[in-house]
């Protein structure tokens, strides 16, 4: 492995919990951190101020790997706390996605983690990703109540991930702050004892 940095990959349940990806502590604010969208199809798009037309995503890497200037492919969101690559616009094959992402694999770049971002909704997608992952984490929004997404992506990830301690970063609960109810100190409880139940 040629690369410095440190590859993470990161499930989501809603697109708002970027915003909680520092005060989580799943993002550790002394790394200097790059945010990769993880689908054929940008829903990260929507957080932008001004949702641009067009975007690169990391195809750029399959024209000219080693020549990426990453400021310029990524851009920054509001209340995000890392530079986002955004998926490609318009929409690209899947094998057209993965081929791209599988570069980060084998290009130095100058940041202390680049962390792929992958929806809960769509984690079969990231499968081809895992053997290149140094750490799997999964930020879940307990207004997002417990549902097959979640259950999916952790079984995909015990099938094909190969976890060891060291690889897993386990299930971070959040709450956006724009998403709270009376009821949410109540669902984060639930939330964490089902999980210490089931063990993810």
């Amino acid at each position: 492995m040629n690369r410095s940095h440190r590859l993470e990959m990161c499930f989501y349940s809603h697109p708002w919990t970027l915003h909680m990806l520092g005060q989580s502590g799943v993002l550790a604010p002394t790394e200097r951190a790059l945010l990769v969208e993880v689908a054929t199809e940008s829903t990260l798009a929507v957080l932008a101020s001004r949702v641009p037309q067009t975007s690169p995503g990391t195809l750029p890497l399959l024209r000219r790997p080693g020549k990426i200037d990453f400021d310029q492919i990524s851009m920054r969101l509001p209340h995000v706390p890392a530079p986002v690559v955004l998926a490609p616009r318009p929409a690209v094959p899947e094998e057209l996605l993965i081929a791209s992402l599988m570069v980060l694999d084998i290009q130095d770049i100058d940041r202390d983690v680049v962390m792929l971002l992958v929806p809960a909704s769509r984690s079969e997608l990231a499968i081809p990703l895992f053997p290149m992952i140094d750490r799997f984490r999964v930020l879940w929004d307990v207004a997002d109540y417990p549902n097959r997404d979640l259950l999916a992506c952790t079984e995909f990830l015990h099938a094909h991930a190969e976890l060891t301690p060291e690889r897993w970063g386990g299930v971070t609960l959040c709450n956006h702050w724009l998403r709270r109810s009376e009821d949410h100190e109540q669902n984060r409880i639930d939330f964490q004892y089902a999980i210490d139940e089931a063990a993810v």
